[in-house]
């Protein structure tokens, strides 16, 4: 081997070393960009010459070169921020984001809504993901948009009562003045109408009072105004396992023949339905007419209103989601609900676990607006930088593997968050150290070569 070949070797290893400054140098500028993954030189001899034309151990290596600049797709850690929308993937996978019909992958969540609601990057590429209609999401894959309009109003259909009724009960409501006995409001099937100036016309508070049990649960018509209804439990004096219900409304809300004239006034009690339940020895549920609501009301444009109240039992007997019960020596209610709601316009985001994007309304509801889809690779280390946190896909990194977070092998993503880059600022150090003592080294073999190769010129 010459003196040449010593030189060129030399030079190889400054080589090497200089890429090597500027693959830690890379690493440490970007410490602080959100999702970036830590590089690292790998190096490999190069084609060893012989000695003498005998191969094997008498072979000389000729320097070094590049073999591969490796990329380190381990996790960085996850930092909290003030938007819903910033996501961080925990685990594997990549964010699919499109330019046009160009797809590239990232780990940057970085993410905000563009003038027409669409998330996008800073660069303005859409976030991929699963639409969503009208709550449900779908398996259609697309350019994920936030529906800032809002949610319509949706009449009540079903209220679900939870409670336990006393098995202590043992009065009963009294006959009010001008009604039959244990009704002591007017009704929708009586033949007079009280109009709160009759003397027998009880108020909604004396109602309460007399009542054997009564609860209370805000129902919304089909404009989404809300009216208040009481249920009322009066346990029957000929058979003390059933109990009569009844729904009442304030009187003024009410207008049965739809000509704009309440059927009562207002802070007096009017039925708009009732029925009964019955219980067996236990206290467990055993037959429930539900009480079935007909009613109209007094807004101009409110439809007729119908529905039901669900007490743990179909007029068939089926079991269904309510529950009433009587034991104790108390009444109560556990729970009651109701599935109407008023119109809402969108109040807030969040992104769950498995990529769900549910929006909150104004109104307290909440649904699924788009499911944020997350792509894997059979080799990550495959993958094509591109600049601006991006990778493209290559045959060496496979097709993308699109679909739910938390599933077949996918991280969780987690909103409010992003992913720190992985870059660990005290390894970068060690290794610019020994990447300059390579240079400085291999700087020393030029200089001796050189030397000696000025010496054998002036021996000449």
């Amino acid at each position: 081997m010459s003196l040449f070949n010593t030189l060129a070797t030399g030079a190889s290893g400054l080589g090497a070393s200089s890429t090597n400054l500027s693959v830690i140098g890379d690493n440490i500028a970007n410490i602080g960009t959100n999702g970036y993954k830590s590089s690292s030189a790998n190096f490999a001899d190069t084609f060893p010459n012989s000695v003498n034309g005998l191969g094997g151990p008498n072979r000389i290596g000729t320097g070094t070169g590049l073999g591969e600049v490796a990329t380190d797709f381990g996790q960085g850690s996850l930092k909290s921020t003030s938007s819903a929308i910033d996501v961080a993937i925990l685990g594997n996978g990549f964010f699919q984001v499109a330019s046009g019909d160009e797809m590239y992958y990232t780990r940057d969540g970085s993410f905000h809504l563009d003038a027409n609601g669409y998330v996008v990057n800073s660069a303005g590429l859409r976030l991929q993901g699963y639409e969503a209609t009208e709550g449900t999401v779908t398996s259609t894959v697309g350019d994920l948009r936030i529906d800032a309009s809002g949610v319509p109003q949706q009449a009540t259909e079903t209220i679900v009562l939870d409670a336990t009724l006393s098995a202590d009960q043992s009065t009963y409501i009294d006959e009010t003045t001008g009604l039959p006995d244990n009704n002591p409001f007017d009704t929708l099937r009586t033949a007079q109408p009280l109009d709160g100036t009759a003397t027998n016309a009880p108020s909604m508070e004396q109602l309460s009072q007399a009542a054997d049990f009564a609860t209370s649960v805000t129902v919304y018509d089909s404009l989404g105004l809300p009216h208040d209804v009481t249920i009322f439990f009066e346990r029957d004096s000929a058979s003390p396992d059933t109990w009569n219900t009844y729904a009442v409304v304030d009187g003024s809300q009410v207008d049965t023949n739809g000509d704009g004239v309440a059927d009562g006034d207002a802070g007096y009690g009017f039925e708009i339905g009732s029925g009964s339940v019955q219980f067996d020895t236990n206290g467990d549920l055993v037959a429930s007419s539900g009480i079935p609501i007909n009613a109209g009301w007094t807004f101009p444009g409110s439809e007729p209103f119908t529905a039901t109240f669900d007490f743990g039992l179909d007029p068939a007997g089926n079991p269904s989601e309510g529950g009433l019960r009587t034991n104790g020596t108390s009444s109560y209610v556990s729970t009651v609900s109701q599935d109407g709601y008023s119109a809402g316009v969108l109040d807030s985001v969040n992104v769950a676990q498995d990529g769900t994007i549910y929006g909150r309304y104004t109104n307290g509801q909440e649904q699924a607006l788009g499911q944020v889809a997350l792509a894997t690779f059979a080799s990550n280390a495959g993958l094509d930088r591109v600049g601006g946190n991006l990778y493209r896909a290559t045959d060496a990194s496979g097709d993308p593997a699109l679909g739910m977070a938390g599933v077949g092998g996918r991280g969780t993503t987690n909103g409010y968050s992003l992913e720190s880059s992985n870059v660990e600022l005290e390894d970068q150090f060690v290794d610019m150290i020994a990447a300059q003592r390579m240079y400085q080294a291999n700087t020393g073999v030029i200089r001796t070569a050189d030397e000696a190769l000025q010496q054998l010129i002036q021996l000449v």
